[in-house]
């Protein structure tokens, strides 16, 4: 099945939301404040020859380290001869321009460089690739065994590939000090690497629970690690390896980010909105959705701005449904680990 792009994607300044879509916090509280949807996949695969497509998820969704960029991983199903067969391409978006690179086959995790010249992501094939960010020139690729690869970059902006064979989900810190991890046969053990000095960590959740846990993130700094499960959260310092909080949240969570320094934390939800939380006050803003599933959420460096990348309901899927990218403005005063400097 080829892909088919949709030709030069302009991105204007993006369209705003519809009103009542966001509510602010009060007095120190978070507030949100929608600045629009990003654009949808900016591509379709074709559906010529009886061949069916159907948009299938995102695979990352992250900023860039100065958050001029905003990139994510989509998968696009398809069948070919009866043959199920899937594509992925990584989209990565100057914030405000209409200046958009595609990475052809990227998939897994996605991370930029610090001096933002440069992305990379894995491949099919236990490979991983970067690309020049002022060109689109791919530049290489590097290969390791054992399952599609982690990626993520150090301060010194070397590259790192992690293998992953048997990884159920996984996350690497903005500023590539740690990559945290899940393994598909002991879903409620935590793992984390140091990727300058190679020191390991892990934390057992609730030992005895048997249920698998639903994403990883971690924070810009890499001294805060969050995992949700179900619609709980745990917050776990990665310096010591202490859990620093657990949050539930009733209505649901499907996705998790932490801000720079790991004191406020963004949930997906189910019904495609977002919740921001203050862990150090209590506090809480949050967007309603227009239905769908946020499978990522993500605060850029400064944790000014939160983006979410939304699948359509299972039942939209299929045809032109497509998955979104939305961003909002966020006010938050962020602290450390769990809000744990709280005074």
């Amino acid at each position: 099945m080829k892909t088919r792009l949709a030709g030069p994607i302009t991105l204007p300044l993006l369209t705003l939301l519809a009103a009542g879509r966001s509510w602010a916090g009060t007095g120190g509280e978070p507030s949100l404040s929608p600045v629009g949807r990003v654009q949808d996949l900016g591509f379709r695969a074709s559906s010529a020859a009886g061949d069916w497509s159907a948009f299938a998820g995102f695979d990352a969704l992250v900023f860039s380290p100065d958050g001029s960029w905003l990139g994510w991983i989509a998968t696009m199903d398809g069948n070919q001869g009866g043959a199920i067969v899937t594509e992925t391409w990584g989209i990565v978006w100057r914030i405000g321009t209409g200046k958009v690179l595609r990475l052809k086959n990227a998939s897994g995790t996605l991370a930029f460089a610090p001096d933002g010249s440069r992305v990379a992501a894995g491949l099919f094939a236990r490979e991983a690739a970067e690309w020049e960010l002022k060109s689109g020139r791919r530049l290489k690729v590097g290969k390791r065994g054992g399952g599609q690869p982690v990626v993520g970059y150090t301060a010194a902006g070397q590259k790192v590939i992690l293998p992953t064979k048997g990884l159920w989900i996984s996350g690497v810190a903005g500023d590539g000090s740690v990559a945290a991890w899940v393994m598909e046969k002991g879903p409620r053990t935590v793992n984390w690497v140091r990727t300058a000095t190679g020191e390991r960590k892990s934390v057992d959740l609730e030992p005895g629970d048997k249920s698998s846990l639903g994403s990883v993130a971690l924070s810009q700094d890499g001294t805060c690690l969050a995992v949700q499960d179900g619609s709980n959260v745990h917050v776990v310092d990665t310096r010591d390896g202490k859990v620093r909080q657990k949050l539930s949240f009733p209505d649901g969570a499907s996705s998790v980010a932490l801000s720079a320094r790991g004191g406020v934390v963004a949930v997906g939800r189910e019904q495609g909105g977002i919740l921001v939380r203050d862990m150090r006050t209590g506090g809480q803003a949050q967007a309603a959705g227009k239905g769908g599933i946020v499978r990522h959420v993500a605060f850029d460096p400064g944790t000014t701005r939160v983006a979410a990348a939304v699948i359509p309901e299972p039942e939209m899927q299929g045809g032109d449904a497509e998955g979104q990218v939305f961003l909002w403005k966020v006010q938050a005063r962020d602290s450390a680990c769990g809000g744990s400097d709280a005074k």
